[in-house]
């Protein structure tokens, strides 16, 4: 079974403002947006991700961190990546196929460029250093690191994948909006 790669604008701003708001009533929303979000777990499941969106809302995940980030506060991220903003989807199919070719490194990356592709093959943790995961994971790319996936998307090994003019049309909008980007798959 393959990853689903789904790539979206976003704010990452409002994602961080949930942290260390300290309010009762965004912790209940928060809590309905993540069951709604999130297929069912087991009860056990359930539980844990609360438990992380309590230690966000207090402050106390930003102020200790995991080293690194288990999968249940992976999925609560995704989730909460949604909350109150709604993430400008790509549709393009371009980014499976670019996900697959990010495997082999291309000639002449940069080291930035480098990098952004390990946050696509390995995730980027908004909390901690690392993600732990067994499937699903995020990254997340700030609207002036933009300029570095357009970069990557130019290398003549991704250049040449199905729906590349999709895709840098999408990427171009979430540029002009100037949006975040965040990335998840499952």
């Amino acid at each position: 079974m393959s990853l689903r790669p789904n790539f979206a604008g976003f704010q990452l701003a409002s994602l961080r403002s949930l942290s260390g708001c300290k309010d009762p009533d965004k912790r209940d929303a928060l809590v309905a947006t993540y069951d709604r979000l999130v297929e069912p777990h087991e009860e056990q499941t359930r539980v844990a991700a609360h438990a992380w969106i309590d230690r966000l809302v207090s402050g106390e995940l930003a102020a200790a961190p995991p080293a690194i980030e288990p999968e249940e506060l992976q999925h609560v991220v995704i989730a909460l990546a949604q909350h109150e903003q709604e993430l400008v989807p790509s549709t393009s199919l371009y980014w499976e196929a670019f996900m697959g070719a990010l495997y082999q490194r291309p000639a002449g990356a940069s080291p930035a460029e480098r990098q952004l592709a390990r946050y696509f093959l390995q995730g980027r943790p908004l909390f901690g250093d690392a993600i732990q995961t067994s499937w699903a994971y995020y990254a997340w790319l700030p609207h002036d690191q933009l300029d570095q996936l357009e970069r990557l998307m130019q290398h003549e090994r991704y250049r040449a994948l199905y729906d590349h003019a999709a895709a840098r049309q999408w990427l171009a909008t979430i540029i002009a909006r100037e949006l975040d980007l965040f990335f998840y798959a499952y």
